[in-house]
């Protein structure tokens, strides 16, 4: 994924963490053999593949590129499919744009407005509590 500033300088360039997802796939009971085209994850695929994902995240095990580059290809497929809606379609949204707002100086508040709807989306299918403010 390319992260490109405002006048279109580029901030940074990472692959797509392939190997990552493909293991986040299959840890959450997805089949994606049966996927030719990005279009084809279903709404419980792609959810099931976010919530491993923001888990893993929020463990440590993947860094914040592989979860913003991993939430911008399903939130693609989302968009793809004309699912485009919702509290996940939030959450990606707001997943894949962590790598921008990180390495920009710019609009912390919507850092952790976008770090928030991912924990609250994480934490309300997750069975954890919500955190205390």
């Amino acid at each position: 994924m390319e992260i490109l500033n405002k006048n279109n300088t580029l901030i940074t360039s990472t692959p797509f963490p392939r190997e990552i997802f493909l293991k986040i796939c299959t840890e959450s009971g997805n089949n994606i053999s049966e996927i030719k085209e990005v279009k084809d994850f279903t709404h419980e695929q792609i959810h099931k593949i976010f919530m491993l994902s923001t888990k893993k995240f929020m463990s440590g095990e993947i860094c914040t590129e592989q979860l913003s580059d991993i939430a911008n290809y399903l939130y693609n497929s989302l968009l793809a499919s004309n699912k485009a809606e919702g509290k996940l379609y939030e959450a990606l949204q707001a997943a894949s744009e962590l790598t921008f707002y990180i390495r920009t100086a710019e609009k912390t508040h919507t850092l952790e407005k976008f770090r928030d709807r991912i924990v609250s989306y994480y934490k309300s299918f997750s069975g954890e509590p919500p955190a205390q403010s």
